[in-house]
């Protein structure tokens, strides 16, 4: 399958450059856990968890925007949350840059709130904050990847723009960025978005990439190279802002794989198909709640278990709400994956890799045959699947947390590679939610459960 996001060449070798880098240092680290007692304490170590809120309070503590000696310098620490005093000074002085300086308006009690990981923080504002605090592209990309999101988008001009915008960090303002996307679309810049995206055909690309050379050429004069982006959107506005096919098409034939494991010799709707997954899975969302200071239950188990699944106060509990309500919500989200109003990312990939594993384990002979035999319609998917055979034969018969580890992860990363998206990052949190559940057999259900207690190696 060509690159889902169908980004420029040279954006898209910097990226990828980039997202290596990252994921190989994280593997290491990942790779010196050498017992299942290790790795599974390192996998539930809170302060390795790369949380929107810690990429965001790194850089702003960078940036110089805080001052004082009453919080950890997260340059040297990992991911240990700043006293109230100080979040509510940072937040109070980011709302006022915000106003003054970017015409947004973003209250300090939201600003707080996605400093604390205490509110999920959509695509399109992850590019205002950015924007507000000077990230440069390696920030931004560290963001979107703590939010599950996929690096930038090059089929929506806003995002194109703020990679452009960004090559130099705090050059340009959110003013600017709707200043140039206004003059590329003679529309306002839609602040919630909502639109249906026009499917666009098999392995289309949508950019000029001839011209990707000069465009991001850091000789060129600011206005010279503002002319030359606003030209190469404007003619190419008809192909920006769509949802890849070639993803969707591969997406609903990843779901006939899952039918064939969770319902044999059935045709059924994605609604039926994820109901029949999550009971399976013995996945609860009756009782997922949220309070109205954002604190979340997380997948809770029995009722009776009520005490221990009570969230606490440590870094996942927000990551692991955040999951639990993308998962409780998956069966709409199917649904506009299925009529193209939404496009494939690549939680989606990770969810449905993880039901197939599940699945695949759980299945009698009869069911693997049937599940085996829809490779010989030879689709790239297919021959994608038909290379796990062995993979996923030797983990129904794995007993090792490591040897699990190993295996999962090849799997999860031959269907990552498929649709064009990067492996397997475990410190992002919906990364981490989908490793952790493989290896232990469980969901991982509760903030407790995540760090250490209730454990099933």
């Amino acid at each position: 399958m060509t690159y889902e996001r169908s980004l420029t060449f040279a954006a898209q070798l910097w990226i990828d450059s980039y997202l290596a880098k990252q994921t190989a240092k994280a593997g290491i680290r990942l790779d010196r856990q050498q017992t299942a007692d290790e790795l599974l304490l390192f996998l539930t170590d809170d302060s390795t968890l790369l949380t929107p809120g810690f990429v965001l309070r790194r850089h702003i503590q960078a940036q110089g925007l805080v001052s004082g000696e009453g919080y950890a310098d997260l340059s040297q620490t990992s991911n240990i949350p700043w006293p109230g005093d100080v979040i509510h000074q940072t937040a109070k002085k980011l709302s006022s840059i915000s106003r003054a300086q970017h015409g947004l308006t973003i209250s300090t009690g939201n600003w707080e709130h996605y400093l604390t990981d205490a509110q999920t923080i959509h695509r399109d504002m992850i590019f205002r904050l950015a924007m507000i605090t000077g990230m440069g592209r390696e920030q931004t990309l560290d963001l979107l990847l703590a939010c599950g999101q996929e690096p930038y988008n090059m089929r929506r001009p806003m995002e194109l723009i703020c990679w452009f915008c960004q090559y130099t960090p705090g050059a340009y303002t959110w003013r600017d960025v709707r200043r140039l996307l206004d003059a590329c679309t003679d529309r306002p810049l839609a602040e919630g978005g909502g639109q249906t995206p026009e499917l666009y055909g098999e392995n289309f690309t949508q950019l000029i990439r001839q011209n990707v050379g000069a465009l991001l050429d850091a000789n060129l004069p600011a206005e010279e190279a503002e002319r030359m982006l606003k030209e190469l959107i404007a003619q190419s506005l008809g192909e920006l802002s769509g949802a890849s096919r070639t993803a969707q098409n591969g997406y609903l034939r990843l779901t006939e794989y899952l039918n064939a494991l969770y319902l044999p010799g059935k045709q059924a709707t994605l609604h039926k198909l994820i109901n029949a997954v999550y009971e399976r899975l013995d996945w609860r969302f009756e009782d997922l709640l949220q309070s109205p200071t954002g604190k979340r239950y997380v997948f809770r188990g029995a009722v009776e278990d009520e005490s221990a699944s009570r969230i606490e106060d440590c870094v996942f509990s927000a990551a692991l709400g955040e999951t639990a309500l993308f998962c409780k919500r998956y069966y709409a989200r199917a649904n506009a994956i299925e009529n193209g109003i939404r496009a494939v990312d690549r939680r989606d990939i990770l969810l449905l890799g993880y039901f197939l594993i599940t699945g695949y384990s759980g299945a009698d002979p009869d069911t693997r045959a049937q599940f085996w035999h829809l490779t010989e319609e030879n689709t790239s998917l297919d021959r994608r699947i038909a290379l796990l055979r062995d993979d996923l034969d030797d983990l129904t018969h794995s007993a090792d947390s490591r040897e699990k580890q190993v295996l999962c992860c090849r799997i999860l990363n031959e269907l990552l590679t498929e649709f064009g998206f990067r492996s397997l990052y475990h410190p992002a949190p919906f990364d981490r939610f989908i490793l952790l559940s493989l290896l232990t057999d469980h969901p991982a259900r509760t903030a407790r459960y995540l760090l250490g207690e209730e454990m099933e190696v």
